[in-house]
């Protein structure tokens, strides 16, 4: 990749930055299946603009922030609608309606999957 795609964006500054990264750990207790309880600890970077002192991204990462914000309604639309008509399925099959009962069934897990795959693509 050539350094202008691998370079740091400050929108609030509306220009390419050099950041200042600050450098973070943490640690949690946590507890295994035995019971018995561990130290889990763990570290990482944050990069800042060095003139307003936000957080920078390059350009592929607010991309997808930005692709995440504008199309959430979207598939989490599509996502109730298959779930509703999944367990509408299931609630008609109780009456005799096997065959309606599967199609709707069918077609919820359709939608599902489809939008699934769409939204990774989109990405």
């Amino acid at each position: 990749m050539d350094k202008k795609s691998n370079s740091y964006i400050c929108r609030e500054c509306e220009k390419i930055v050099n950041p200042e990264f600050r450098y973070w750990e943490m640690s949690e207790w946590r507890e295994n299946t035995d019971g018995s309880s561990y130290l889990h600890e763990w570290s990482g970077s944050t990069a800042y603009c060095r003139e307003c002192k936000r957080i920078v991204k390059t350009k592929r990462e607010w991309y997808i922030q930005d692709w995440g914000d504008e199309h959430f309604g979207t598939y989490f639309g599509w996502f109730i609608i298959s779930i509703l008509l999944s367990i509408s399925g299931i609630f008609f099959s109780d009456f005799g309606y096997e065959i309606f009962s599967s199609i709707v069934c069918f077609s919820g897990l359709l939608i599902f999957i489809f939008s699934t795959i769409f939204m990774e693509i989109g990405k």
